[in-house]
């Protein structure tokens, strides 16, 4: 049998599915009008599918309005839980004074004294002049906020221009101990320059005459080899300077090993390399805050007023004033708490055991003394 409907039914194409078509039936790209509207699901209903809805387990307990009062619904819809997005907000704990939905109620606030349903009757308590108080203080907060922000901004930027300054010392602080670092090291270079360059002169002087001596022994023994063809004077000659050449080189040979070998070497200054360790950092890294200066208030008007209630004078010691404005005075001397009215005349005190030195008030009915 077929399931009859009010409203014909065409397929997508013929303009664009707003509130006068069914949600549902809109997925499948079908346009059917609309004739009711679910608050809850947020969806328009043709015929049949408002059928459908109210015969679902899921859906059947949800209030359907005319199509007609659906904008009005969107407005009344109930409000989802910030913390369970699914969840309708309808409880209200009064002992934390905030509304929530059952899951917070029964995770968070199971022991709570005061939790009851939200009844539309709730909502007759709001008056005019609680919606302006709240308006006030919404506009206040988002000044208060927005003001919060910007200062919150500059310190940002100052705190960027604070960061690439340190980075400039820091890369100054470098910069000044590697040309420290280079020079000491171009000092030490010249020096053992300087050495290397005595002792190779002195090595290649000896050198130098050393081979000098080997060339006059060699020639000696030469002339020793053909000494018979010489006359006897010539072999005296001969004889005689070859016994000085070899004297020579003996002295040659005695003073190049008294020298020894000749080395160079290099000691690293032990005290910049323990600095060098033993420094942690290249300094501290401090974070600093600038609290906001209170606020200054201007003196308008002076009077005197006289507090005492005998002919002796005390030391007044502290001041405070209740939130009903009441003033209270402690006096050091005579160890004594008085009450001033709203005229500023004593009405009431109480002695101490001890001598006070400062009052203040702690709540509407408590001092500390």
């Amino acid at each position: 049998m077929a399931e009859e409907t009010s409203f014909p039914s065409f397929t997508d194409g013929s303009g664009a599915c707003d509130e006068n078509c069914c949600t549902p039936c809109g997925e499948d790209n079908i346009n059917e009008e609309a004739v009711k509207y679910c608050p809850e699901c947020d969806e328009y209903l043709c015929t049949r599918c408002t059928r459908q809805h109210t015969r679902r387990n899921a859906t059947k307990s949800h209030n359907l309005v005319d199509k007609k009062d659906a904008k009005h619904s969107l407005s009344v819809a109930k409000t989802k839980c910030l913390y369970h997005p699914d969840r309708d907000i309808e409880m209200i704990c009064r002992t934390h004074d905030m509304v929530y939905c059952t899951m917070c109620i029964a995770t968070d606030h199971r022991a709570c004294e005061y939790v009851d349903r939200i009844e539309s009757k709730l909502m007759s308590s709001v008056n005019r002049t609680e919606i302006n108080r709240l308006s006030d203080e919404i506009t206040t907060a988002k000044e208060t906020l927005i003001n919060a922000t910007e200062k919150q901004k500059h310190n940002l930027s100052s705190l960027e221009e604070e960061r690439k300054d340190i980075d400039k010392t820091l890369h100054d602080i470098e910069e000044k101990m590697i040309q420290r670092i280079r020079k000491l090291k171009q000092e030490a270079k010249q020096s053992v320059t300087k050495k290397y360059d005595i002792m190779k002169f002195g090595l290649e002087h000896e050198i130098s005459t050393a081979s000098s001596m080997i060339e006059s022994l060699k020639e000696s023994l030469q002339l020793l080899k053909s000494i018979d063809s010489l006359t006897a004077e010539q072999q005296f000659i001969h004889l005689n300077l070859t016994k000085k050449t070899i004297k020579n080189a003996r002295e040659l040979h005695a003073q190049s090993v008294s020298k020894g070998i000749c080395s160079i070497s290099f000691t690293a200054n032990k005290a910049l390399a323990e600095f060098v360790s033993s420094v942690d950092s290249f300094g501290q890294v401090q974070e600093g805050k600038q609290l906001t200066k209170p606020k200054q208030y201007k003196v308008k008007a002076m009077k005197d007023y006289n507090v005492n209630s005998d002919i002796n004078t005390y030391a007044i010691s502290d001041i405070c004033q209740l939130p009903d404005g009441r003033i209270l005075l402690t006096y050091y001397t005579n160890r004594n708490v008085k009450m001033l009215d709203l005229k500023y005349n004593a009405v009431e005190s109480c002695a101490l055991d001890a001598n006070p030195t400062g009052i203040c008030c702690i709540c509407s009915n408590e001092v500390a003394i």
